[in-house]
């Protein structure tokens, strides 16, 4: 059961938090298609607990601090945020439940974007078990970027037009080593830099019931040298516990990179404000049912890990092809 302990600066928040989301989005621009920073990492958090015991103490507005999740005791997921800042912070008490939402982002802006979020300090590989069960024939995804190793991914979905696909994207368990980490450490902060957004390289295998590779499949490549779009676009997320309720279709999926969404962070907290209680606005009582003790929403911690969401779009604006076939 995955449970961890939050603090930030000097203070502990809470050791009872169990849904957790990273956001980050970037774009590929210019002719020399250069990472280029959007935004600097999101961060938000959510916890709640009955009222039999002292209520959380808030994280101050618009203080500048260390920011630690550490579920090292817990499932292995150790991530660190230097230098945070919280930017808005909701809070809901009921009579026999509290509820915290809280919004951080990275705050110093002048270190390299591989600098911004720290995951060193997991104490595992996170592993996706990848053998075929109970004789049930299994896609095995293997994804690699650039020079980094292979990575298995519970699942992946494009769409494509006439040139190819247009949009890619990938559901991974969160290694320790995450995709996240990758991208900012070849992203710039400006677009001057030379750094190529990495090639993308999915393998297909199906695996049989009795774990033997019964067929190996098409290899694809995406963001080649040859065949990238200067308007791709895209962002990582991480997510554990409810804020792992976003839909895996393709209209959520580009809802998220949409502008509106980072013109004001109340509304990138509202979308995520909705997730945190399975889809139900948070403080979803009503006058009605504001006095009722016997129900609560408080959060359950999570049997799974953390997983990482990788999805990248506009791959063939005004391109003749995109992907291309080992």
């Amino acid at each position: 059961m995955s449970t961890y302990i939050l603090n930030f600066g000097d203070e502990l928040l809470t050791k009872e938090m169990k849904s957790f989301c990273i956001f980050w989005r970037f774009s590929v621009t210019n002719q020399r298609y250069v990472t280029k920073i959007e935004q600097v990492p999101y961060l938000l958090v959510h916890y709640s607990q009955l009222s039999d015991s002292i209520p959380f103490t808030k994280p101050k507005i618009e203080n500048n601090g260390k920011l630690i999740i550490d579920g090292t005791k817990s499932d292995g997921v150790k991530i660190t945020m230097p230098t945070a800042k919280c930017k808005n912070s909701l809070k809901w008490e009921f009579r026999n439940e509290v509820h915290q939402l809280h919004f951080f982002e990275a705050a110093d802006k002048t270190t390299p974007p591989k600098e911004w979020i720290d995951f060193s300090g997991s104490s595992q590989l996170i592993n996706l078990d990848v053998a075929a069960k109970d004789n049930i024939t299994t896609i095995i995804h293997k994804i690699k970027l650039g020079d980094a190793e292979n990575r298995i991914a519970y699942a992946v979905f494009e769409k494509d037009d006439s040139k190819g696909s247009t949009s890619l994207g990938a559901v991974f368990p969160l290694y320790q080593i995450p995709i996240l980490n990758d991208i900012l450490s070849i992203a710039k902060i400006d677009a001057d830099g030379e750094v190529v957004f990495p090639k993308i390289t999915i393998e297909r295998d199906i695996k049989g019931g009795d774990q033997t590779v019964t067929k190996k499949g098409v290899t694809a490549n995406y963001v080649t040298e040859d065949h990238r779009s200067n308007m791709t676009c895209g962002y990582l997320l991480i997510a554990q516990g409810n804020f792992k309720n976003i839909p895996l279709n393709h209209n959520s999926l580009t809802e998220l990179y949409n502008d509106s969404f980072f013109t004001k962070s109340d509304n990138f907290i509202a979308y995520f404000s909705s997730l945190a209680q399975g889809g139900k606005d948070l403080g979803n009582r009503t006058l009605a049912s504001v006095h009722d003790d016997e129900k609560n929403a408080v959060t359950c911690a999570s049997d799974n890990l953390p997983v990482e969401l990788f999805f990248i779009d506009k791959l063939n604006v005004g391109m003749e092809s995109l992907n291309t076939y080992i």
